[in-house]
């Protein structure tokens, strides 16, 4: 029902507007806002009524920067005396490099979790349904086990994904991972539900990265996707 009131709108939007010409959209940079309002244009109406929400969204944003930046010292100080000292530094928004290693871990008593999965693994969970609709090209993939280049010798499989003992956080995700010769072998994509507070403390038992294998990466291009002029441009060995 939502989606039909979705589509409907949208169709309404489209029919009562006239952005679509070039010309009609040179014209409007001559109009002032009054004039572009009383044109009934629909997406200019749209954009008109989306501006007043945006901001009182904007205002709500300064109230809340502005009381989390009055907080912030009092955090900090309290953060301080919590580690008994100095912490390092807050780099959010820059460059960083951060190192861990390879690792499964245990949650809780009786869960385990391994440090690898696989394509077989994603092919056990395939409903048919979001989020578990495997593509039909995949599971063919896997049924005939052509893997090439890119099936891991000792799972005799595709690896998909596998944890690491990396500390990341919002924004990390596509960061690549690099080995010990400096060889990219994946991409940073998520944490796992333990690791939400790492924010604050990072918990060296479970907190964990959730990577992406570089092999399972190529294979989707590849095997799959069947975009080679991809890999072309990317030049790879």
């Amino acid at each position: 029902e939502a989606e039909k009131k979705i589509d409907a709108f949208l169709d309404g939007l489209y029919a009562g507007t006239r952005l679509a010409s070039v010309e009609e959209r040179l014209r409007m940079f001559d109009l002032s806002r009054e004039e572009l309002l009383a044109s009934g244009d629909s997406f200019i109406a749209f954009a008109a009524r989306l501006d007043a929400e945006a901001k009182v969204l904007e205002e709500r944003d300064k109230t809340t920067n502005g009381a989390l930046q009055r907080l912030s010292p009092r955090f900090i100080e309290a953060y301080m005396q919590w580690k008994g000292g100095a912490v390092y530094p807050d780099a959010n928004g820059t460059m960083r490099l951060t190192y861990g290693t390879v690792k499964g871990y245990r949650p809780r008593d009786g869960v385990s979790y391994g440090y690898i999965t696989s394509l077989g693994g994603v092919v056990e969970k395939h409903t048919g349904e979001n989020p578990f609709d495997c593509p039909k090209a995949l599971r063919d993939l896997h049924e005939s086990m052509e893997y090439g280049p890119y099936e891991d010798a000792v799972l005799c499989d595709v690896p998909v994904d596998f944890l690491s003992t990396c500390d990341i956080t919002g924004g990390n995700s596509g960061s690549p991972i690099l080995n010990g010769k400096g060889e990219c072998i994946g991409a940073a994509f998520d944490g796992n539900y333990e690791s939400i507070s790492s924010d604050y403390l990072f918990l060296k038992e479970t907190t964990r990265s959730i990577n992406v294998d570089v092999r399972y990466i190529l294979f989707i291009i590849d095997a799959m996707s069947r975009a080679r002029n991809l890999l072309s441009e990317m030049k790879m060995r």
